[in-house]
This record gives C-alpha cells, sequence and structure tokens, in this order.
C-alpha cells in the first residue's frame, strides 16, 4: 500500500509540471489553504469553548467544513 501512495504522489508531481505548474509552488500554496482553514477551526473551537476531545469524527469534520466554507 505505501508503494501505491508513493505512485500516486509522483503522478500527481509529474502532471503538475506536464501542466505547467511548480510543485513547489503548489505546496506551498496548498500549505497556506490549509493553515487559514485551520486558524479558522481554532477560532471556532475558542469561540463555541469546544472540547475537541469529546467530538466524534463527525462532529469534528461538520466542524472543518465549516471552516473550509468560510476561511
Amino acid at each position: 500500500q505505501r508503494e501505491e501512495f508513493a505512485d500516486i504522489l509522483m503522478s500527481v508531481y509529474s502532471a503538475a509540471i506536464e501542466y505547467g505548474y511548480s510543485p513547489e509552488e503548489l505546496t506551498h500554496f496548498s500549505m497556506n489553504k490549509f493553515r487559514r482553514r485551520w486558524i479558522c477551526f481554532e477560532a471556532k473551537v475558542i469561540e463555541r469553548q469546544i472540547d475537541l476531545q469529546s467530538l466524534d469524527y463527525d462532529a469534528k469534520r461538520s466542524l472543518w467544513d465549516e471552516a473550509k466554507r468560510e476561511c
């Protein structure tokens, strides 16, 4: 399974280059987007005084989806 994931990553890397994108720039773009969403997610947790450890996966996912839509 590990090798298959490595193959997928290499395919995405190759496709990015094929389409004229810099994989490094795309990685930075993706990480910045994640950071924005994470900051928004954390703000919602703090604002609503949520105990993350008490939430199940679906509740966390719902909160994350909300952060994705709003931030």
